[in-house]
């Protein structure tokens, strides 16, 4: 009998991370959830074979590819080895509360939703440095004051309002597989239509993008059952260390045929905002979504301007080939730069504040533990029901 749920991880050099979350996986006793790990490391590790032969779970399903593959390739491989009626992906160095999250897939299930998203916490491991917060995150992991409401979203409204957000920032509401759960089924239907269940060089928005295709149902779920785990090497980590931008030729991750695909209206260079627009773009093309709906470029231009100074020369070589846009891209940039100041002012009183909701944890596996003790006695999701 396969199982209900698949934690699938798609990873590469990075063991440290992996052995600490299959360390939280083996602690959770269920018959009902596997764990996937698709290794693609330039060495495999002995030590972690040996870890995974002492800990004998047979839940636990591990592949190595020794071929060098790109990301996307690395999760389809991932996705592909998945017998659950849902799927979660994380990151090596994400977490997962899994009771919650098995009470997410059977609410789904009862109620006959397709794909569901979840209001995740957020983990920053002890070594993580922020341009801007230092190592005030450092070792925290940051939870919300969680109300275990239901919403239910249109897909086709949610996929309009991050295209007009140029797919700059944010996967918005959108299903997705990466930190969210979807049926196995739909994400196979992803993959004939389009060649992946990524169709895009970022494989999180690309998937939510290609998704918005073919899933009808989404429920919003406000519970925590997934830790964003923020490392040293991740797009998170990274990204708060103002290191997530470079050569788009420089990025070994990155399919192949990336530079070819790329748009004259996206700045060229690698950068969140512009592999986000990218994917994006390209994920419309290969779910044939490309004549009902379109990426608002304007406000890619005006966040790269405001979030990516340093990128002005490229970003401008755009803008000068579309000079009627520039009285709107002024509107966008005046918006974004009032929306940044506010959003470090709120930032800056939320880190600094010593009643502020988190908790100092060594590891997701503590920090697993110590959100699971905070959520005790709150309301869960059994069986399409909110029970106490």
């Amino acid at each position: 009998m396969n199982p209900l749920l698949s934690i699938v991880i798609p990873t590469k050099n990075r063991y440290f991370y992996l052995e600490n979350f299959v360390k939280s996986f083996v602690a959770f006793e269920s018959s009902e959830i596997e764990l996937v790990i698709q290794d693609n490391s330039d060495i495999q590790s002995v030590e972690f074979l040996d870890y995974l032969e002492s800990v004998n779970d047979k839940r636990i399903k591990y592949n190595y590819s020794k071929d060098s593959l790109s990301m996307v390739e690395n999760c389809d491989r991932s996705i592909e080895l998945a017998l659950g009626e849902y799927v979660c992906m994380l990151g090596d160095d994400d977490g997962v509360l899994f009771e919650i999250s098995m009470d997410v897939v059977k609410f789904c299930i009862n109620n006959k939703y397709e794909a569901a998203i979840v209001n995740k916490a957020e983990y920053y491991w002890p070594e993580t440095s922020h341009a801007v917060w230092k190592d005030l995150l450092a070792g925290k992991v940051f939870y919300k004051d969680y109300k275990f409401h239901t919403k239910k979203i249109s897909v086709n409204d949610e996929l309009s309002n991050v295209l007009r957000e140029g797919s700059a920032w944010s996967l918005g509401l959108l299903p997705r597989v990466y930190h969210g759960f979807v049926k196995k089924e739909k994400l196979d239907e992803l993959r004939q239509i389009s060649g992946s269940y990524f169709p895009g060089p970022s494989p999180d928005m690309a998937n939510a993008i290609g998704l918005a295709k073919v899933v009808k149902h989404l429920i919003e779920i406000d519970v925590p059952a997934v830790i964003s785990g923020h490392s040293k090497k991740s797009g998170g980590g990274m990204g708060g260390e103002k290191k997530h931008h470079g050569k788009i030729e420089d990025q070994p991750f990155l399919p192949k045929d990336t530079i070819r695909q790329w748009s004259s209206n996206i700045p060229r260079f690698w950068s969140g905002a512009t592999i986000y627009a990218t994917s994006a773009r390209e994920a419309l093309n290969r779910t044939d979504n490309s004549k009902d709906y379109k990426l608002n470029y304007t406000y890619l231009w005006a966040f790269c301007l405001v979030f990516e100074p340093s990128y002005m020369k490229e970003v401008f070589s755009v803008i000068s080939k579309n000079p009627l846009q520039i009285p709107l891209l002024s509107v966008y940039v005046f918006n974004l730069t009032t929306f940044r100041a506010f959003n470090y002012i709120s930032n800056y009183f939320k880190f600094n504040n010593k009643s502020n909701l988190s908790i100092s944890a060594k590891d997701i596996f503590e920090s697993q533990n110590a959100l699971n003790n905070l959520l005790h006695n709150k309301v869960i999701f059994v069986s399409g029901t909110k029970i106490k």
